[in-house]
């Protein structure tokens, strides 16, 4: 590649390299969540993007907290089988090895209603 230099009298043509680096994805996974236990909840990461406009972003979830990313899709559905408070991770990978992560997403799961009634 070549720039065009001038000083307003010359004019001088100079090659330039041009590195370009990649940028991690920005990654939202929503939230926090609420729901109850025993009833599924939907897991949005839809709001993540790549800024630089790359397609075939890899999407992956750790649900239970272990540090391992093993459920994969931009959206997951999960059932919490009991109520409390729980964090997930979410990551997001680009093509070009950019990772974009965040592990702060809180999930509250509070007791089933119907639970909570006497049996007769």
């Amino acid at each position: 590649m070549q720039v065009e230099v001038s000083d307003g009298v010359d004019v001088v043509l100079e090659p330039v390299s041009v590195t370009v680096i990649n940028v991690d994805p920005l990654v939202d996974a929503g939230g926090p969540y609420t729901g109850q236990s025993g009833q599924e909840l939907s897991i949005d990461g839809g709001s993540a993007v790549d800024p630089g406009g790359e397609e075939g972003l890899e999407y992956s979830w750790d649900l239970d907290g272990d540090g391992e990313f093993e459920t994969e899709g931009l959206v997951v559905v999960l059932t919490p089988e009991e109520a409390g408070t729980f964090e997930i991770g979410f990551q997001v990978k680009d093509r070009n090895g950019g990772l974009g992560l965040v592990q702060t997403v809180l999930l509250e799961s509070k007791e089933r209603q119907d639970a909570l009634l006497p049996l007769l």
